[in-house]
């Protein structure tokens, strides 16, 4: 693993909390969700949940990514947050 697969998965990770919040965003609004079908919400639901699991998982890869080269991050802390 090098610096540049570490930028690489500082993007990846950024570009999955926006996704993971606009995910958020439409499961939340019970307007949106009622265009559509108990089971696609519910499939919806099992995404949110993945897309956590993967968010939390690349945070911990980055953040042992960060102290093995001796790299610090505050953003790394701050994409979770969504």
């Amino acid at each position: 693993m090098d610096k540049d697969f570490l930028g690489r998965m500082r993007v990846e990770l950024n570009d999955l909390v926006v996704k993971r919040s606009k995910l958020q965003s439409f499961l939340n609004d019970d307007f949106k969700c009622s265009s559509i079908g108990a089971p696609e919400r519910s499939l919806l639901v099992a995404q949110f949940n993945a897309m956590t699991e993967y968010s939390d998982i690349l945070t911990a890869r980055i953040y042992l990514a960060e102290k093995k080269w001796g790299v610090e991050n505050a953003e790394t802390s701050d994409n979770t947050k969504n």
